[in-house]
């Protein structure tokens, strides 16, 4: 089959797949804003996806039982590893020669999938369609997650879905544990986030007097280089992005402040600071503290131990000045 061009998709094939969803009297069409996985490019449609759900008995696991119809044959998905509001991720790969389009959702989530033309042939895969999606990720809660695709053909006949693993990074740095217990997390955690597009510290004083900042990733200041004996202890803190820096919207408005393993003792006194507004008139803050659990068989997790909040408004931005505004302690052990 020669590239399916998208004239060819809107004519032969969408209308096909519209009969299996003729919305009822009162029904809402949805643009799929508020999806968990947005393509770009493509086409929303509500409801159950086409194509034959991946199998779940021990004898189509063992192929006894035949797929029909286009299949998905490959796969790209680098790393496998996917963050909320998460913009512009590719996925691209390939399906079987018949294929004239493919569908995508994540599994279990949602409201109905996605769907647009394949690209065209692969000569030196004989012939396999292939594909490449621009995806955004929406609110999704960390942890793992299965991606499902499905090929559909000119008929508009869909085969075999498949399932493909993704994690869905929690925001927090903690080492992946969000999807895999086994994986240790850090000791402590302090996370900053806010709900604008303005310059916020976040900034830790610890009990000599230390200050932790963007300027200050290990309570020093990094221009000359961070002492070695500093990088081995893990119980000093370490700072990890400066979000927002100058008002350059990175879309992650969050700030953390990592102790890989808990100090035997102390207290450390955590502070946000309005550095720059960068045009908004107010932004709230919320302060968080994570500490570490172990739990049965080698596994782990976070748990949320304090949270506390504050708003600021344009004016209080003091471009570093040190007006800090205090939040409330984290205290070892």
């Amino acid at each position: 089959m020669r590239g399916f061009t998208l004239s060819a998709f809107f004519t032969r094939v969408l209308p096909l797949l519209a009969i299996a969803w003729l919305p009822g009297c009162g029904d809402e069409i949805r643009s799929g804003v508020d999806e968990p996985i947005r393509v770009e490019q493509a086409i929303f449609r509500p409801g159950r996806m086409p194509g034959i759900e991946p199998f779940e008995g021990s004898a189509a696991a063992e192929g006894s039982v035949e797929p029909t119809g286009p299949d998905v044959t490959t796969v790209e998905i680098a790393g496998g590893i996917f963050y909320r509001w998460q913009q512009n991720r590719r996925i691209a790969g390939r399906v079987s020669p018949e294929g004239a389009a493919i569908a995508l959702q994540i599994a279990d989530q949602g409201s109905g999938y996605w769907i647009r033309p394949v690209d065209g042939a692969d000569a030196l895969a004989d012939g396999e369609q292939t594909f490449e999606l621009f995806a955004s990720i929406g609110d999704l809660e960390p942890g793992l997650h299965s991606l499902r695709l499905v090929a559909i053909d000119e008929q508009g006949i869909a085969g075999q879905q498949r399932d493909f693993p993704i994690c869905i990074a929690a925001e927090i740095p903690d080492n992946l544990n969000s999807c895999e217990p086994t994986l240790k997390p850090p000791g402590a955690i302090v996370s900053l986030y806010w709900n604008a597009n303005a310059d916020v510290d976040l900034v830790l004083i610890g009990p000599d007097g230390q200050v932790l900042d963007a300027r200050r990733p290990f309570g020093t200041s990094a221009d000359g280089g961070i002492p070695a004996d500093v990088l081995r202890d893990p119980t000093i803190p370490r700072f990890d992005r400066d979000s927002n820096a100058g008002c350059a919207v990175d879309g992650r408005r969050r700030e953390n402040i990592v102790f890989p393993e808990p100090p035997e003792s102390g207290t450390w006194l955590i502070h946000a600071r309005l550095y720059e507004s960068c045009g908004v008139p107010s932004v709230n803050v919320v302060a968080e503290v994570y500490r570490r659990l172990e739990g049965a068989e080698n596994t782990w997790s976070l748990l949320r131990v304090a949270e506390a909040g504050t708003t600021f408004n344009a004016v209080q931005a003091d471009g570093g000045a040190g007006n800090l505004t205090y939040l409330f302690p984290l205290t070892f052990p």
